[in-house]
Formats: structure tokens, C-alpha cells, sequence
């Protein structure tokens, strides 16, 4: 043996420090997870919120299918591409 205690205690000293081990990995996680809160909560905070304008429905110029889409996109090419 290299210690000159008993297995029972090397084996308990052993468990405590892994367990305290990952109780100081589990904390820094938290703190570090907070601070990035922090952080993103401040620069945030000197955002100022943009409108999002809405979309004119009264257009009806939704298209669904692919064929439609492919056929617009061919007129839209051909329209613009004469100008």
C-alpha cells in the first residue's frame, strides 16, 4: 500500500473529493450560465425594438404549388429580363 490508512478511508476521502469535484464543475456551470444572462439581458436591453411591417394579404399572390411556383418564377424571369 502506498498510504498507511485504511482502505475504508482512502476509499471515503476518495468519493468525497470526486463529489466535491463535481459539485465545483456543476456550480462554475451555473455561474457561468448566469453571467452569459447577464450579459445578453444588458446588451439587450439598449436594443430598441423594431416594427415588422405586415404583409398586404389583399394581394393574393400566395403560391402553393411547386409547377405555379416554377411557371411564376419563369414569367416573373421573362418580364424583367426584357426591361
Amino acid at each position: 500500500y502506498f498510504v498507511p490508512w485504511h482502505p475504508a478511508i482512502v476509499v471515503g476521502l476518495i468519493v468525497i473529493l470526486y463529489t466535491l469535484s463535481l459539485m465545483g464543475h456543476r456550480y462554475h456551470a451555473a455561474l457561468e450560465a448566469n453571467e452569459m444572462v447577464w450579459f445578453v439581458q444588458k446588451v439587450l436591453d439598449d436594443l430598441v425594438p423594431a416594427e415588422v411591417m405586415a404583409l398586404d394579404s389583399s394581394a393574393g399572390n400566395t403560391i402553393y404549388d411547386n409547377r405555379d411556383f416554377a411557371e411564376a418564377w419563369e414569367k416573373f424571369y421573362r418580364e424583367k429580363g426584357e426591361g
